[in-house]
């Protein structure tokens, strides 16, 4: 029972970041943040890095969503980031890397991503040209 619990919520914590991964691809590059930083780790959890890059990302999906970048916030993305880390490294204990097919899951995450990225900015360019068409008139 518990290893089914840890599975379902190891999934919602997996759905969480491909959320995350999408608000953050629609954003633009904070000019904030250094881009040569973002391989620096911010937090080590049994041996696995977290880096200022993940850190990063996360804080822009956020501030894109209304929220202020501020210390408090990024501490407790970082604290979210850590418990994440700790629940996907007892789920590799327990095996489950072994019942999920991570490179299929992986392509076709890639791909909504993508997807959803040039759906985005497919429909971005139309409404820019229907409100250009509608100034004319």
């Amino acid at each position: 029972m518990l290893h089914k619990q840890l599975f379902i919520f190891a999934l919602c914590v997996l759905a969480g970041l491909a959320h995350l991964s999408v608000a953050s691809a629609q954003s633009k590059v904070d000019s904030k943040t250094d881009p040569k930083s973002d391989y620096e780790f911010v937090a080590t959890v049994n041996g696995s890095p977290i880096t200022q890059g993940l850190l990063n990302l996360n804080v822009r999906a956020l501030t894109n969503q209304g929220q202020k970048d501020t210390p408090e916030l990024r501490q407790a993305i970082k604290e979210d980031l850590i418990n994440k880390e700790l629940i996907a490294q007892e789920a590799t204990k327990l095996g489950y890397a072994k019942e999920i097919d991570f490179p299929d899951q992986i392509t076709q995450l890639k791909q909504n991503l993508l997807l959803q990225a040039f759906l985005e900015e497919h429909f971005k360019k139309r409404a820019y040209y229907r409100c250009e068409d509608a100034r004319r008139v």
